[in-house]
């Protein structure tokens, strides 16, 4: 199993907006249509609210990249990584000692959101998001040489928020919500092992999709 250090990180992100607003709402209710110009910056999320009838649906796009093993802001070569002890010794096939070592990791995450607005008071949220994740890795045997090299990859759809803004005052507004566990925290892939094997095992956190859990989300913007 992978035992998971201090990494150096970067991200990129790209974003698409789209707001529609129903004209016959706004003709009714006297409202003037506001445009997007007029929100946060699209990484800023829930960060306002809707007029009655409007809608608005958002694609963000993050890229992310960690490379280098640290240990108290030291950087570390895999053959330095494999001095620390195994957190997982004494389990079934884990050595004292780690031997596989992550070298790279990439994520690309594509977010979906929608806003709908049932009133002026409240606002409906959704979101979710698809990823896809890779990891290099090496593998050092019993004696502490390289064995090999090897790539765990996984996609499909993360975890889910529904969330509704709700207009307290001008310019105030609360978010009460909730994620759901929809990502897959059962994800697989093929390794190799410091025997020179190569087993299909359940891949470690930092690989799965998902939580797991079902968690609150609370705010007041």
């Amino acid at each position: 199993m992978l035992q998971k250090l201090n990494t150096s990180m970067h991200k990129k992100i790209a974003v698409i907006l789209l707001t529609a607003v129903a004209s016959q709402a706004c003709a009714d209710e006297g409202h003037s249509p506001s445009g997007a110009q007029s929100h946060a910056p699209i990484g800023v999320m829930g960060d306002h609210i809707h007029k009655k009838g409007e809608f608005m649906f958002s694609y963000r796009f993050m890229q992310m990249g960690m490379e280098a093993n640290r240990n108290r802001g030291d950087d570390l070569r895999p053959e330095e990584v494999i001095r620390f002890e195994n957190t997982f010794a004494g389990r079934p096939m884990q050595p004292p000692l780690l031997r596989v070592v992550p070298l790279e990791m990439t994520m690309d995450m594509h977010m979906f959101g929608a806003m709908y607005a049932p009133s002026d008071k409240l606002t409906l949220m959704l979101m979710t998001n698809y990823l896809e994740k890779t990891m290099d890795h090496v593998t050092f045997n019993g004696n502490g040489e390289p064995l090999g090299f090897f790539t765990t990859e996984t996609d499909g759809i993360g975890d889910t928020s529904l969330s509704a803004l709700i207009n307290w005052a001008d310019n105030v507004h609360a978010t009460v919500g909730v994620s759901l566990p929809t990502g897959s925290i059962e994800e697989t892939g093929e390794i190799l092992t410091p025997m020179g094997q190569t087993p299909t095992v359940r891949l470690p956190y930092p690989m799965q999709l998902g939580s797991g859990t079902y968690d609150v989300i609370i705010g007041l913007t």
